[in-house]
């Protein structure tokens, strides 16, 4: 469970997130995709390229940041990028490796300071740990995708 002084410090954020918008999540996916090109594979870079998976991604951490004290009210939308992610096979450490270059862009394009990427630290993990959880669920009701390459286009949130 979250702690008051991280919703707060957190829920103090959105109006940065808020005024950059998905130039937040360009970055980071051009940082992620220089440290981890591998990943490419995993992303329909066509939606990569016209903005899709940059808006997408933005509204999941807006809306994240904005119901960090009311969880239960992201289940859906969690419920839904689990089996997209269940999906294309997204594998536990690809997960750490989204938090580490998210906590950077964040560092990079706002300079917070280390109390708020110590208290985004936390929900970042709260997000891993929900996405986990709700996977085996999805297993049974989610088809797996082709690998990359053998098959259509994938798009992973």
């Amino acid at each position: 469970m979250l702690d008051a002084q991280t919703i707060a410090t957190v829920k103090a954020t959105i109006p940065l997130l808020v005024e950059t918008g998905p130039k937040l999540t360009a970055h980071f996916y051009d940082r992620m995709f220089a440290h981890n090109p591998e990943l490419k594979e995993i992303f329909n870079m066509s939606n990569q390229r016209n903005g899709d998976q940059r808006e997408a991604l933005f509204n999941a951490i807006a809306a994240y940041a904005s119901n960090i004290d009311n969880l239960p009210a992201l289940l859906p939308a969690v419920e839904k990028i689990a089996q997209k992610h269940t999906s294309f096979q997204i594998k536990p450490e690809q997960y750490n490796i989204v938090g580490s270059h998210l906590l950077a862009t964040l560092d990079e394009m706002f300079s917070p300071g280390q109390e708020v990427l110590d208290a985004w630290v936390k929900p970042t993990a709260c997000w891993r740990t929900s996405l986990s959880a709700v996977k085996p669920r999805s297993i049974s009701k989610t088809p797996v995708k082709p690998a990359a390459g053998k098959g259509p286009a994938r798009s992973a949130s």
